[in-house]
């Protein structure tokens, strides 16, 4: 699930990252507020980095309105990326194979 953190707009980037461990048990809610804060803040960005993006959709809704870029684990991505495209769905999101293990 990812969550926004803002950068400065003059950067055009938002940044999506895994920062509010006490809503990790509720993935309903933590669904909402992410939707409502790019919603509402849409218009401020050009982009958005989902971090540790996991199975959220949230990008392929919104990917006419903003760039995303989601990072994950590679067997992850390849996972999703296969379940999407069995759907024929659109696809416009970056994805990108990374281990935030490793070092940075």
């Amino acid at each position: 699930m990812a969550w926004v953190i803002k950068i400065g707009i003059e950067s055009g980037t938002a940044i999506f990252a895994n920062t509010w461990k006490s809503l990790a048990p509720s993935i309903l809610a933590r669904s909402i507020i992410s939707e409502n804060l790019i919603r509402n803040n849409i218009n401020e960005y050009e982009q958005c980095l989902i971090l540790g993006s996991g199975y959220d959709c949230i990008s392929l809704k919104y990917q006419n309105d903003l760039k995303f870029y989601e990072f994950d684990k590679d067997y992850m991505i390849d996972d999703k990326l296969k379940r999407i495209n069995n759907l024929n769905i659109n696809n416009n999101v970056t994805y990108v194979k990374t281990n935030f293990n490793d070092n940075w």
